[in-house]
C-alpha cells in the first residue's frame, strides 16, 4: 500500500508503536516521533503538533498512514492522535479527522506494558477499549506468506502453530516458573556448538571451527532456583529472572579486558514486565 501510493505521486505515512518496528518499514517513524505523543497521555492529551506547522500539512496531504503493531499501544495515545487529527483536518465529526488510517497488529502478542497493573488494568488500557474502536472496520489476515515461502515449510508451520497455541493460550504452562509461563520445546531452542573466545583475537580466527560452549536457559528452571536465595519473599522473587539471566549469560562479567564482542554475542534483549 506504501509503496502503490508513493508511486502515484501520492504522500503514504508509516508509522510504528517502536523503534525496532519502525525499521521494517520504508521511510518509517515512531508514532510518536511523528505525531509528537505525549510520554505519559492521559485522557485529555492531544499531541504537539499545531494546525500551521509543516508536519500538519504534511498529515493533510496524506492519503494513508499505516501504524504498524499499534496493539502494544495505550489508548490514550490514539486517543490523544485522533483529537489532534480533528484540529488538524477542522473535522470533529469522523474519527481522526477523517484520515484513511491502517492499523495493524496482533493482539496475541505485545500488549501495553504497565507497571505493576493487573490482567483488568492492561485490558483496560488496549485500543480495543477505547470508544474510536467500534468506528474501524477489521480485516482479518487468514494467510501466512512467511510459512508459504519458507525453505522448510512443514517445519515453518509447525513453529507457525507452536506460537498460535501460545498466542491464543492452548499451550500448557508451567506454574513452577511463574503464572502463564511456559517451557519452551528443547527442539525448538537454539544451542550453539562454540566456545566462549576469550580475546577480539580468538573472534578473528577460523570462523568455521566447532568448539564447545556453555548451554544458556532462556529462564531458570525451578532446580535452579531451589539452590539460590533468589525464590523467597515476593520482592526477591521478581528479580530472579535478571539475577539468574545475568549469571548465566555473562559468567566472566567480573574479569578485566574483557573483549567487545563478548557483550555483543550475550545481548539480554526483553526481560518480563513481571520483572521489573
Amino acid at each position: 500500500m506504501l509503496a502503490k501510493i508513493r508511486l502515484e505521486g501520492g504522500i503514504a505515512v508509516a508509522v510504528a508503536s517502536s523503534g525496532i518496528a519502525a525499521t521494517l518499514l520504508t521511510g518509517g517513524r515512531t508514532a510518536h516521533s511523528m505525531f509528537r505523543i505525549p510520554l505519559k497521555p492521559n485522557e485529555h492529551s492531544t499531541c504537539g503538533i499545531s494546525k500551521q506547522s509543516q508536519k500538519a500539512k504534511l498529515i493533510r496531504q496524506a492519503r494513508l498512514i499505516i501504524w504498524y503493531e499499534a496493539p502494544m499501544m495505550h489508548r490514550a495515545c490514539f486517543e490523544a492522535v485522533d483529537r489532534t487529527f480533528r484540529d488538524i483536518m477542522d473535522n470533529d465529526t469522523e474519527p481522526f479527522g477523517g484520515k484513511v488510517i491502517v492499523f495493524s497488529g496482533d493482539y496475541r502478542q505485545i500488549l501495553p506494558a504497565l507497571k505493576n497493573a493487573t490482567r483488568a488494568e492492561t485490558a483496560k488500557a488496549c485500543f480495543k477499549a477505547s470508544p474510536l474502536w467500534g468506528h474501524l472496520r477489521q480485516v482479518h489476515l487468514t494467510e501466512n506468506m512467511r510459512v508459504k515461502t519458507a525453505p522448510d515449510p512443514d517445519g515453518a508451520a509447525e513453529f507457525s502453530d507452536f506460537l498460535l497455541q501460545i498466542g491464543e493460550g492452548r499451550f500448557p504452562s508451567n506454574p513452577d516458573i511463574g503464572e502463564g509461563d511456559i517451557c519452551i520445546p528443547r527442539d525448538m531452542c537454539l544451542v550453539p556448538n562454540r566456545q566462549v573466545p576469550t580475546s577480539d583475537e580468538d573472534y578473528s580466527s577460523d570462523e568455521n571451527a566447532e568448539v564447545e560452549i556453555p548451554n544458556f536457559s532462556l529462564l531458570p528452571q525451578r532446580r535452579d532456583l531451589d539452590h539460590t536465595s533468589l525464590l523467597g519473599p515476593e520482592e526477591n522473587r521478581r528479580l530472579r529472572t535478571a539475577n539468574v539471566l545475568i549469571d548465566a549469560m555473562y559468567p566472566e562479567i567480573g574479569d578485566d579486558d574483557l573483549p567487545d564482542q563478548y557483550f555483543v554475542d550475550r545481548a539480554i534483549l526483553a526481560p518480563t514486565n513481571a520483572n521489573q
